[in-house]
């Protein structure tokens, strides 16, 4: 089936460099700008898509800034919105709310070994990048039952491993995928397999495009 993959728009604390995690800030000024161009890329191409292809369901995280990037999708599309706990954002535990100086100062060791070895870091009190890798495969598993093309609007941890997955890479090479804000990165998918067939595609974009360098991540 048909599966798009859509990391919420900018977020206040995405401006701000905080890490978020299951925090919950809304879309800034941006992102809800973001998101309404979103809509309206998404809603133009399902009126050029054959009939089978176009877009019957959309599904999101729970969290403020995927649900409210995924109710303008919804409206542009006249699609119901319906929420999975599998699509939110890797817990940061300890680290939620902070901003990468204060993380840096009170876990040196510990953010060094998140830009090098990704894969190793259980964040304190908070998760690793495998159990959000089984919380996603999760998700896969479900759409078996599911008939036409999906939506899926999550965050950047989601989209990256999906990504990582459908290349034959290794969470190892986790920090090597950059996700942009309301980009749209499409799959092909047969159970827990993914193919992928656009990826991170911003042209909808323009100068709404975020500083993703910025942020923390």
């Amino acid at each position: 089936m048909r599966l798009l993959l859509v990391r919420h728009g900018e977020s206040t604390w995405n401006l701000e460099g905080r890490y978020q995690g299951r925090m919950d800030p809304p879309l800034s000024g941006r992102g809800q700008a973001q998101a309404r161009s979103l809509a309206d890329r998404l809603a133009a191409e399902q009126k050029s898509e054959p009939v089978e292809r176009r877009l019957a369901s959309i599904i999101s995280s729970p969290l403020t800034r995927a649900r409210e990037t995924a109710r303008y999708c919804a409206t542009a599309l006249d699609l119901d919105l319906c929420l999975d706990e599998n699509l939110t954002e890797i817990s940061h535990g300890e680290w939620e709310g902070l901003v990468r100086g204060e993380v840096a100062s009170r876990w040196p060791e510990m953010l060094a070994q998140w830009r090098t070895s990704p894969y190793l870091v259980r964040f304190p009190g908070g998760e690793m990048l495998e159990e959000v890798e089984l919380r996603m495969l999760s998700f896969l598993n479900q759409l078996r039952s599911t008939t036409g093309a999906m939506l899926a609007v999550t965050h950047d941890v989601i989209v990256r491993i999906a990504i990582l997955r459908a290349t034959g890479k290794e969470l190892s090479a986790f920090n090597e995928v950059v996700v942009d804000n309301a980009a749209i990165t499409e799959f092909e998918t047969s159970g827990t397999a993914l193919t992928l067939t656009r990826r991170n595609d911003t042209k909808h974009l323009g100068s709404l495009r975020s500083d993703t360098r910025a942020q923390a991540l």
